[in-house]
């Protein structure tokens, strides 16, 4: 990253330590080795220090990680509200996240309570993603409660903060102009240059890699449908992952069929960068309906280890968007579309070398480094 950002970085330090008071981060996770939201959550309180800006974590902790996924978001969701009323002073500043997906409500009952000023960093929309998942239909009477209790939630809060640009878009129809919405992109560091990091693409085989949950949202299925419909003989298929939607992936014919294709176990989040290492392109995918719902931390984690993406999304989303500023970085195809995502593949597998994704990935990763987007966001909850 440029030098320049040590002097920068200097200023905003001084800068945040004449005007800031205590931010209080609530959150689900904030362990690095938890996940990729206790990833983040890490990068940011650490970068707000190093900046000056004091910050105090409530959360529960790893202890309720080993519960069942339900009892373990009602857990949660009970000690953070406890916690809060213990912790939070009266009047404070605090930033909360949207794990567990109740939090928001939670938090804006804590608003009332303690008069706090209540800043939201949205990395999922809740109870709309319900939708696309199958959980829920748009003109079931609980969705429709649900939505105006989000909704309400977020017109009072203080400030909110948004991931991608079709999530502010989102927002934006939610609130109505009521509250001020920062748009910062998801951040990561990158412990390397590009001239350490090996061309991509061997002379045989191209390795296509998913690393991460295997769930509803991710539309894996139109993947799979897309690899049958691949020609290209010199690629291969790595899938690593646990996920509610496992046992369906492991019967559609491309894994049952196709030597190219590989589902292995779930790897630890702590290991994403050796694995990633193993691949020439990531795939990131979402199923059709996730406009504005969310914006997939892995092609962040991917761009940072250089390895260019291929994305499966709606049109519009944060994620095109970014392709299209920054072509070096991967190629898009429309979400739930099986042949289109199998000629990128195809026209993937021809090229001679990925090397124009050096170029094009570190172009990006100045815009996604904390030193960039964190100072964006302290000066938000610090000035609004």
């Amino acid at each position: 990253m440029p030098s320049t950002w040590g002097g920068i970085t200097e200023k905003l330090r001084l800068l945040m330590q004449e005007k800031s008071e205590v931010i209080y981060v609530v959150t689900e996770f904030a362990e690095k080795e938890m996940n990729s939201t206790g990833y983040l959550w890490s990068i940011f309180i650490e970068e707000a220090e190093k900046l000056g800006s004091p910050v105090e974590v409530i959360s529960p902790g790893a202890q309720f990680a080993n519960l069942p996924k339900t009892l373990r978001k009602f857990v949660a969701s009970l000690v953070l509200f406890c916690l809060c009323l213990w912790k939070i002073p009266r009047g404070a500043k605090v930033l909360c996240g949207t794990n567990p997906a109740s939090l928001p409500l939670i938090m804006s009952a804590i608003k009332i309570i303690k008069q706090i000023q209540l800043f939201v960093l949205v990395h999922d929309l809740f109870p709309d993603n319900a939708i696309p998942a199958g959980f829920l239909n748009s003109n079931s009477a609980i969705f429709r409660i649900a939505s105006k209790l989000f909704e309400k939630a977020y017109r009072s809060s203080t400030g909110i903060v948004v991931i991608g640009r079709d999530m502010r878009k989102r927002l934006d129809s939610k609130v109505s102009g009521s509250v001020p919405i920062l748009y910062v992109p998801n951040w990561v560091p990158t412990s390397k240059s590009a001239s350490e990091i090996e061309p991509s693409k061997g002379k045989d085989i191209v390795v296509f890699q998913y690393f991460g949950n295997l769930g509803r949202l991710q539309g894996l299925e139109y993947v799979l449908d897309g690899i049958s419909l691949s020609t290209a003989k010199n690629a291969r298929f790595d899938f690593y992952g646990s996920g509610s939607i496992a046992k369906v992936l492991n019967s559609h014919p491309a894994l049952a069929t196709d030597s190219r294709v590989c589902l292995y176990s779930s790897v630890p989040f702590v290991d994403r960068n050796r694995i990633l290492q193993r691949c020439d392109v990531s795939l990131v995918t979402l199923r059709p309906g996730m406009y504005g719902l969310g914006v997939p931390s892995k092609a962040y984690f991917s761009v940072a280890n250089y390895k260019p993406i291929v994305v499966m999304g709606d049109k519009g989303s944060e994620l095109e968007l970014s392709i299209q500023e920054h072509p070096g970085i991967g190629w898009f195809v429309p979400a739930g579309h099986p042949q289109a995502f199998a000629d990128c593949i195809d026209r993937i597998c021809k090229l001679d070398s990925f090397l124009s994704a050096k170029s094009g990935c570190r172009d990006f990763l100045v815009e996604v480094h904390p030193r960039t987007a964190i100072p964006k966001l302290l000066a938000f909850v610090q000035n609004t």
